[in-house]
């Protein structure tokens, strides 16, 4: 679909699609199986009832005039390894602008268990609610 689209990406993204056609289905699936194994782990931490409440950035966003190559080395892969635990385990995963620091918003993720979509999004109402 991408490829009748032709949508024009930012920086980056481009790259990252280009590299996801190179991958093989043999290695999707030998890597399928650790994939069930982090999924299981999220599972076991993140009950029923439970939200993780993490920051949706590890830290205020780049200046627009922040050099590619350090957006990409700093700011993305650092946020990547932050916010891959919701895509990861399947978990449905809500950011919200609670605060603002040096003029920037802050944002509280919210990461709900497995099929908690709903509630994790009633939770978002009540939290937006008091802001």
């Amino acid at each position: 679909m991408i490829r009748d689209v032709r949508p024009q990406f930012g920086p980056g993204i481009r790259e990252r699609l280009d590299w996801a056609e190179t991958v093989s289905a043999s290695a999707v699936a030998e890597n399928g199986a650790k994939w069930d194994v982090v999924k299981a782990r999220i599972d076991e931490v993140l009950g029923e009832g439970d939200v993780l409440c993490l920051p949706s950035s590890p830290r205020i966003a780049p200046a627009r005039d922040t050099e590619i190559s350090e957006k990409e080395e700093t700011f993305r892969y650092q946020a990547m390894c932050l916010l891959c635990i919701a895509g990861l385990g399947g978990l449905p995963q809500v950011s919200l602008p609670l605060a603002t620091l040096d003029g920037m918003p802050v944002g509280l993720s919210l990461v709900g268990p497995r099929g908690a979509d709903t509630q994790l999004l009633a939770l978002s109402r009540e939290l937006m609610a008091g802001v």
